[in-house]
């Protein structure tokens, strides 16, 4: 009789959980139909890992064995398989209901507690442009699936030239729901401009530094609901996309995601493929961390001091000026610091992009637990952070720095900069092609130096020495001769256009090399196509129309001449 009870007891038990698990299922699928992506919630039990499920699932943060991610109808379906029992959880958008400032008169804020429209944001970029036309620059560097603009200002004290500084670039809202650092970064952006005149820190860091900052990089994310409006803004783009994991990744390969690289994202990898970044941030919330690479790997960063001395510097200072009843802010995982891949991992996201196939040095930057605080609040995160941005933004002056340039001609040379015994996974770097000037960011040491260019015999330069937030400064000139150069990292060859959609043209005088080996090579240093050229005169032509969207290496090689030049098939 006991074990009878018991057994119905038990079937009981189990039809109940099926009954829940289906209405469960049955209210995710009405989500997914609505907002076109789902927040939920489970626990782990059994032996899986977070790698497993990020390559699944877009997980937003993991505490104590809980897990809260996002998923769209194809990634929910697939977990599903899985079998983990889950929680819908109210999407963190849905939680709230702001009022948006629909007119921002720039000249007369006097409080930053407000989220703009989307065309009040757009009447504030155009409007810092025009009123500060000596400091900075509008740039529309493409458009969301839904035709809003991607906007980035550069901020210089000689804005309409490119000067031989390094170049930073802040960024954020790639995750549309997550808002705090939109208001930062239009915050940061009109505390510069403002102070230039009076402010004899931020004209230091406007005459050596040209500084990008691009506050929305998801706007049909954020105004998910219509253009007046951040209440209920999903993280995805119109697609139903995850912006980051959607980047190519040193470890999964071109299409980590399995979609198709969104427009936002290759109006991003077009706009740095246009710039030499050397540093670089992304802003989420949802957290309260600064994470630094990789995250797509166990394997530590070349440079994992440096990145570690960096961030901690970032997060003290944050500590040092946060509100007093602030003390648990910014204090997850190491005191506010993490390596990726400790706390999960990830594939496709533009942090591990940027810093392998950009040679930038790019952290995320978790700013608050909540997606999207309230408007009053934000004041406060500006006044706990603005010193670290800034103090931030310095870092790309300091580490070994100089010009490298043709010992006879005094032309500059796109040189390659490899500290030897310790770069690997592509943390060298490149001198500029139209100055030579190059910005190797490392950790306080000694170093020898190798500088490498095509038609250039190397050279190293031995025991340079290194002071954290100090420039050490080193020109060096190369003589004629052969090189060690890989092939693969020169930027020598004419072509166009570029990105390229059906036809690539190199557009130079070829007639001395001879006959020589056209490659496509791609990100993963895969060659696509490889073809044998015959006294290739002024002129040659390659079909592209049947390779993948992507990131590629063009290369020509002859027995004495080798170039090559990054290529965007789209």
């Amino acid at each position: 009789m006991k074990t009878w009870i018991l057994t119905v007891i038990l079937l009981v038990g189990t039809m109940l959980n099926v009954t829940s698990q289906m209405k469960n299922n049955t209210e995710a699928f009405e989500i997914l139909s609505e907002r076109g992506e789902l927040y939920f919630s489970f626990s782990i039990s059994k032996p899986i890992s977070t790698a497993h499920l990020t390559k699944i699932i877009s997980i937003d943060k993991v505490e104590q064995g809980t897990i809260w991610a996002y998923a769209n109808t194809q990634s929910f379906n697939n977990f599903l398989a899985l079998n983990i029992p889950y929680e819908i959880e109210i999407a963190p958008s849905m939680l709230h209901d702001f009022q948006l400032k629909s007119i921002v008169d720039i000249r007369s804020i006097t409080s930053w507690d407000f989220y703009p429209t989307y065309n009040a944001y757009l009447q504030m970029m155009s409007d810092y442009a025009s009123t500060y036309p000596e400091l900075c620059k509008l740039v529309k560097f493409g458009e969301s699936i839904e035709g809003r603009d991607l906007l980035v200002l550069k901020l210089s004290d000689n804005v309409n030239v490119h000067e031989a500084e390094p170049e930073f670039l802040y960024t954020a809202t790639m995750h549309g729901d997550e808002t705090t650092g939109y208001n930062l970064m239009l915050h940061l952006i009109d505390y510069l401009l403002s102070n230039y005149s009076t402010n004899a820190e931020v004209a230091d860091l406007l005459n050596n530094t040209e500084i990008w900052i691009n506050p929305l990089a998801n706007p049909d994310g954020t105004y998910w609901l219509g253009n007046s409006s951040v209440n209920g803004a999903i993280r995805y783009n119109a697609n139903a996309v995850d912006l980051n994991r959607n980047f190519p990744d040193l470890q999964s390969g071109l299409h980590p995601d399995g979609n198709p690289w969104q427009l936002e994202n290759i109006a991003m990898i077009d706009f740095m493929n246009e710039h030499d970044f050397v540093m670089s941030c992304n802003m989420h919330t949802g957290a309260e961390v600064l994470n630094y690479p990789w995250d797509t790997m166990e394997k530590l960063h070349a440079d994992d001091d440096w990145y570690y001395a960096t961030s901690r510097a970032y997060v003290d200072t944050v500590h040092a000026n946060k509100p007093s009843n602030w003390a648990s802010y910014l204090t997850y995982l190491d005191n506010g610091i993490t390596n990726g891949y400790a706390w999960y991992t990830t594939d496709g996201n533009r942090q591990d992009y940027s810093n392998y196939f950009m040679y930038t040095r790019e952290t995320t930057l978790e700013l608050s637990n909540i997606k999207s605080p309230s408007p009053n609040l934000l004041p406060t995160y500006w006044n706990a952070h603005y010193r670290s941005l800034i103090n931030y933004v310095k870092e790309c002056q300091y580490g070994i720095r100089g010009f490298v340039s043709d010992a006879e001609s005094g032309d500059p040379i796109a040189a390659k900069i490899e500290l030897l015994n310790h770069d690997e996974d592509h943390s060298y770097v490149f001198a500029g092609e139209e100055y030579g000037d190059y910005y190797r960011l490392v950790h306080a040491g000694v170093y020898d130096v190798k500088f490498s260019a095509a038609g250039y015999q190397d050279k190293i330069v031995s025991n340079v020495s290194v002071v954290n937030q100090q420039a050490t400064f080193l020109d060096v000139e190369l003589e004629e001769g052969s090189t060690s150069i890989e092939t693969s990292t020169l930027t020598l060859l004419s072509v166009y256009p570029n990105p390229a959609y059906d036809v690539v043209v190199i557009d130079m005088d070829l007639s001395e090399a001879g006959s020589c080996t056209l490659s496509l090579t791609n990100c993963l240093g895969q060659i696509i196509k490889q073809e044998a050229i015959i006294n290739p005169g002024n002129r040659i032509e390659l079909s592209v129309s049947d390779c993948l969207p992507g990131v590629y290496s063009l290369q020509l090689q002859s027995a004495d001449y080798t170039a090559s030049t990054k290529l965007l098939i789209r």
